[in-house]
């Protein structure tokens, strides 16, 4: 499970497409990976987007917004 720091800047990434994707976010830990299924939402710290997030932001399968 993911452990959130609240003092960092949040997003929250929205999976906007209608399958589901396994996305690896870079943690303090290493690399962790997160299902998320369509339309679902997960908060998280800015420094966890990894490239593939921002690929498939680019690619407009995710959604990436400031979370408070």
């Amino acid at each position: 499970m993911l452990h959130i720091i609240e003092d960092l800047d949040m997003k929250s990434i929205t999976n906007t497409s209608i399958q589901s994707f396994e996305i690896y976010l870079q943690t303090p830990k290493g690399s962790e990976v997160y299902w998320l299924k369509p339309s679902e939402t997960l908060t998280v710290p800015e420094t966890y987007l990894s490239e593939q997030v921002h690929t498939l932001v680019k690619r407009r399968i995710l959604r990436v917004q400031n979370a408070f």
